[in-house]
């Protein structure tokens, strides 16, 4: 059986690092994925005004990471590669004292290997985010806080709060998760765990030593924009872009902020059936057979981060990402205690079948989708635009959604119908941003000679001569 246990340990591994890191060029850019990459190397060159809403410790990373792989985005969705396996590491090693080594690998692999799409175009965590970051230095900083709790030393709670800290600078949901941990406070009951042996004095010093190793991260990393002003201008932001609300397109219509329900919204379209099935399903099990501090801390974590998350007027797809690795880990405690019932494991046989066949079948659409991704949509308009009949002019683009950065695709890009040498016409299907009017009444009386391709989720026009507008009416200049 061990031979076994190695054969299907490696297979998951290969699989896994197959998805991390194949095909990672092919989908889209995210709009986000060269805000952040540049603002790395800016911050590094003493430029500090770029993306100030946000934390900077994660694009230090990207900026350093950057100088060794190569500048854009796409050398950083390596490092984000990496990071998903950093994850799946801290993962095995919160679970590891609880479960054992082998459910706390299956786990991390469940999580390594789940479906996390954005916006149908590839992985959440294949592209360049600040969450990834962030929720791998929260799972590890919960790992070595559950570690202190077991077993204590005082240098478990320093390195955790050091990582709680470096998560919080990274992107500030984290800090939600602080306060659930507080369950861990009160020294464990059994008598025979080391934790216990921690009297109430030693526990208010290891939570000094851990507020001051997170704080130490977080001067030091908001230390170049001034620490209070820094904090300042950060919660200023947020609380105004929260107060405006972004607006978003769910299910054919538009909002102008988020309605509560679009957290799980998201979520469903993010995961999908096969996962919400395994995630809900592998919950119920866990709440209803494991009973200990640690499900009562991610349990605490997961009402406070998705509360906050319906509360807010901005949700976005890959918010997804802050939260779903709860439930996951909320599972995987809920498999290793049906599986280990001993003679009640019979009457959990019918959920922790399903829970585990939808996860291995989640895991096989990861696979699947990695393996048939091409280019497609608007990275395949340069190539068209080239064979067309006037290549040097520019592209108008319109009404391509804001999740995608046409520029990292188009370098010749306008999108103004105003411009000069406007050559060939991009226009998307974001109802949330329709074209201009002159732009939709050119298009509705198209000149018969203009080639009209239409290219995945784009329709792409390829016009005989130069775009201009006269009085407000678009025509072409012959």
């Amino acid at each position: 059986m061990r031979k076994y246990g190695w054969l299907a340990a490696g297979a998951a591994g290969a699989a896994l690092f197959y998805v991390l890191f194949a095909h990672h060029t092919l989908a889209r850019v995210w709009v986000d994925e060269p805000n952040y990459t540049q603002s790395g190397l800016n911050y590094l060159h003493g430029d500090l005004a770029m993306n100030p809403e946000h934390p900077p410790l994660a694009k230090y990373i990207l900026g350093l990471w950057q100088l060794v792989a190569g500048e854009g985005p796409l050398p950083c969705r390596l490092l984000m590669g990496a990071l998903v396996a950093c994850t799946c590491m801290a993962m095995w090693w919160l679970l590891k004292p609880t479960t054992g080594p082998t459910a706390a690998m299956a786990t991390a692999f469940a999580w390594g290997l789940m479906p996390r799409m954005f916006q149908g175009e590839d992985r959440i965590d294949r592209f360049v985010s600040l969450d990834v970051f962030m929720v791998m230095f929260l799972i590890a900083g919960i790992a070595f806080t559950w570690h202190w709790y077991l077993r204590g030393g005082l240098w478990r709670i320093a390195v955790a709060g050091v990582l709680i800290g470096a998560a919080a600078m990274c992107k500030l949901t984290a800090l939600l998760a602080v306060p659930a941990l507080f369950v861990l406070v009160p020294p464990p009951r059994r008598h025979s765990a080391p934790g216990a042996r921690r009297t109430w004095g030693s526990t208010l010093v290891g939570m000094a030593v851990f507020t001051l190793g997170a704080a130490v991260v977080c001067v030091a990393s908001l230390w170049p924009f001034g620490v209070i002003d820094g904090v300042r201008r950060m919660f200023e932001l947020q609380s105004s872009h929260n107060a405006l609300g972004q607006t978003i397109t769910l299910h054919g219509s538009v909002y102008g902020s988020a309605p509560w329900w679009a957290t799980f919204a998201y979520a469903w379209e993010s995961l999908g059936l096969l996962p919400s099935v395994a995630l809900v399903g592998g919950s119920l099990l866990c709440w209803t057979l494991v009973h200990n501090r640690l499900v009562a801390v991610l349990t605490v974590q997961l009402m406070t981060i998705v509360g906050f998350l319906c509360w807010s007027h901005v949700a976005l797809p890959h918010y997804v990402l802050d939260w779903a690795w709860i439930p996951t880990i909320l599972m995987g405690l809920g498999v290793w205690s049906a599986t280990g019932a001993g003679e009640t494991a019979i009457r959990w046989v019918q959920p922790l079948t399903l829970v585990v066949v939808a996860m291995l079948g989640s895991a096989v659409q990861t696979i699947i989708h990695v393996a048939t991704m091409t280019p497609h949509g608007i990275q395949l308009i340069p190539a068209l635009v080239s064979q067309g009949p006037l290549p040097e002019g520019k592209t108008l683009v319109m009404s391509v959604p804001d999740w995608q950065s046409a520029p990292a695709s188009i370098q010749n890009i306008a999108v103004d119908d105003r411009a000069e040498s406007i050559t060939s016409i991009v226009v998307g299907h974001d109802q949330g941003h329709p074209p201009t009017s002159a732009l939709s009444t050119f298009l509705a009386n198209l000149p018969a000679d203009v080639r009209h391709i239409t290219v995945d989720d784009v329709e792409l026009y390829l016009l005989p001569a130069p775009l201009q507008q006269t009085n407000g009416v678009l025509s072409l200049r012959r």
